[in-house]
């Protein structure tokens, strides 16, 4: 809820120098789908970078995503779909069908399951409660900017420190929307690259992105001003 880096620091820490279980967060990491090409046609893709740790440094990076670990907004918004639909990991799709103007679709693209996150269902159920709290917590970090939705979303955010100039913001979450029957939820990754924080820059394109899905169209985007208007500065 609190984006706790040292915690996580501990983790890793803990897990390599004294329980001999270094490769653990790398083989959850390769559960989740990083790694490796989530499958998707018609586009280049990246793996991204997941390596065993070989020292305590290392080890401390992994635990929250630093060092050499990369990943690919691809790879994320795809384990956080999993983490929404329950579990279960599909390979991305661009096209969903193929339909003349007037008549039934030529070609339907089904869904094709990969893999499942390696998560018992009491964890999975946590890890989705936790999310929760970043969004809804008067002391999660992702609050200031999404309170106010009609509608319940829950994410993650991200400071990824970039080696030059400002971090790269990151917010990744899906949407809880038990009142809309017509459009199903969605998951999104807002990634602001050499931005700053994920909280100040990631969450508001989020929401203008969800609201754009659900409303059509962007309504207000905190600290960047109201669509069409001059932005707002934000206070450093």
């Amino acid at each position: 809820m609190r984006s706790c880096n040292p915690y996580f620091m501990h983790i890793g820490l803990d897990l390599y120098s004294n329980w001999d279980r270094g490769d653990d967060i790398t083989k959850m990491a390769h559960g989740f789908g990083l790694g490796a090409p989530t499958g998707i046609e018609q586009v280049t893709e990246a793996s991204g970078q997941i390596f065993e740790p070989t020292n305590e440094v290392e080890a401390v990076n992994q635990a929250v995503g630093q060092g050499t670990m990369q990943v690919t907004p691809l790879q994320v918004v795809n384990f956080i779909a999993a983490i929404a639909n329950g579990g279960t990991l599909y390979r991305p799709q661009i096209v969903e069908k193929v339909q003349p103007v007037d008549g039934e679709p030529t070609l339907v693209f089904k869904p094709e399951a990969r893999g499942t996150l390696p998560l018992r269902a009491e964890n999975l159920q946590t890890l989705r409660e936790a999310m929760f709290m970043v969004t809804q917590n008067p002391r999660g970090t992702a609050r200031k900017y999404i309170r106010g939705l009609v509608f319940d979303v829950a994410g993650k955010t991200g400071t990824a420190e970039s080696g030059s100039g400002l971090p790269h913001a990151w917010f990744a979450g899906f949407t809880e929307n038990e009142a809309n029957t017509t459009l199903p939820d969605i998951a999104i990754v807002a990634l602001v690259e050499n931005r700053g924080q994920g909280s100040d820059y990631g969450v508001p394109l989020f929401r203008a992105m969800v609201e754009t899905y659900y409303y059509g169209s962007p309504q207000v985007v905190p600290h960047y001003g109201r669509i069409g208007e001059p932005p707002n500065t934000p206070t450093p």
